[in-house]
């Protein structure tokens, strides 16, 4: 999953946000943002423009952004938490692996 945080290059750019939009979805969960009036400017546009609403367009936006950056992450990046949930005790599985299919195959043919 990716990380939640925002990173702000400089403290001080904090001023520049005038506007804040807090969206809320149909689950209950919010979240607000703090746009500078060039970027909330750009989305008073787009919501004309798309006709769309604000929320629709940062929801697109939010999708998009997640999409291309999934697409650029590994296949261990992806799977990293799945990795050993197996819950087997046995540590030499890829070891033996050959030496186990055998004693299973004579085990279930044997009879």
């Amino acid at each position: 999953m990716i990380a939640e945080k925002v990173y702000i290059d400089d403290l001080k750019s904090l001023k520049e946000y005038n506007s804040c939009i807090t969206i809320r979805n149909t689950g209950g969960s919010m979240i607000s943002l703090r746009l500078t009036e060039d970027v909330e400017r750009q989305l008073n546009i787009l919501t004309e423009v798309e006709n769309q609403t604000k929320t629709d367009i940062i929801r697109a936006a939010i999708c998009e952004y997640y999409d291309r950056h999934v697409a650029m992450l590994s296949s261990y990046q992806l799977g990293h938490e799945l990795f050993g949930r197996t819950g087997s005790d046995e540590v030499d599985l890829s070891e033996n692996y050959k030496q186990r299919m055998k004693e299973r195959l004579n085990a279930k043919y044997s009879d």
